[in-house]
């Protein structure tokens, strides 16, 4: 299950489980659109997304282009990931390097174990041989035996660049994640702070998995309506404690004669 929620993407469920977010040239990409990550919350299953980019480089972001990654109905428009210097639908990965090549083995390593039914032995195809098709595998197993085995033409074979590259794109089961989105908020403010149990006690919060396992991902408290009580509440007079006031009248007569 996953939410946009306006610079949001929420996530609840295997199919981004445990990504490392911090690789700076990481896109998101929906609509044909892109935005940069900048960071995810942990807490909310909040992931951050700003300077929506009509191309992965994302180094002119517009209007336009966050309108249109916001476009549609969350639950018929996918997700996916690209790469900052990818060329769009064709080539979403772009430049191999080692860099690049080290993040999506890592991620394939924390997605890998990220799921339920993980089983190491679950590994080969029927025939006991590495399955390089579309056959049953894990993929952290299936980089090491790729970049590890000997290598052989016209085969991603016994490098880590071209196993990298072959495991991201190939559609067969490869690294490339593409889900769909079930909600979404296209304006930050509106997006939720935090939820609670029912509209009668927004006094029990509950956690956001809770949340959004439990049918109640509309029952929350804004960001935009959390600050507005906040700055409201900073607003109220304060009192000050009567044995306070003397030490209190001294510190300020001592501030307005420096």
């Amino acid at each position: 299950m996953v939410y946009l929620l306006g610079r949001y993407l929420r996530i609840i469920s295997n199919s981004f489980a445990d990504i490392d977010w911090s690789y700076k040239q990481l896109r998101v990409k929906r609509n044909g659109a892109y935005a940069k990550v900048e960071r995810f919350d942990n807490k909310m299953l909040q992931l951050v997304l700003f300077d929506f980019d009509d191309t992965p480089n994302c180094n002119n972001p517009s209007t336009s282009a966050r309108t249109t990654f916001f476009a549609g109905d969350p639950d018929t428009h996918t997700v996916s990931l690209a790469f900052a210097d990818g060329k769009g639908d064709n080539s979403p990965l772009g430049t191999m390097t080692v860099t690049k090549s080290l993040w999506i083995e890592n991620q394939i390593k924390r997605t890998t174990k990220a799921f339920v039914d993980y089983s190491p032995g679950f590994l080969l195809n029927e025939q006991g041989t590495i399955p390089y098709s579309n056959s049953p595998f894990w993929q952290e197993r299936k980089f090491d035996l790729l970049k590890s085995d000997a290598p052989k033409a016209n085969s991603p074979r016994g490098n880590i660049l071209t196993a990298a590259s072959f495991l991201f794109e190939n559609p067969t089961g490869g690294a490339q994640i593409t889900i769909t989105p079930t909600k979404k908020y296209s304006v930050m403010t509106e997006a939720p702070a935090y939820y609670y149990n029912s509209v009668d006690s927004p006094e029990n919060k509950i956690d956001a998995y809770t949340a959004l396992t439990t049918g109640k991902s509309d029952i929350f408290l804004s960001y935009g309506q959390d600050l507005i009580d906040t700055n409201e509440n900073n607003l109220l007079i304060k009192v000050i404690r009567p044995e306070l006031i003397d030490q209190f009248v001294d510190e300020y007569k001592r501030l307005i004669e420096l």
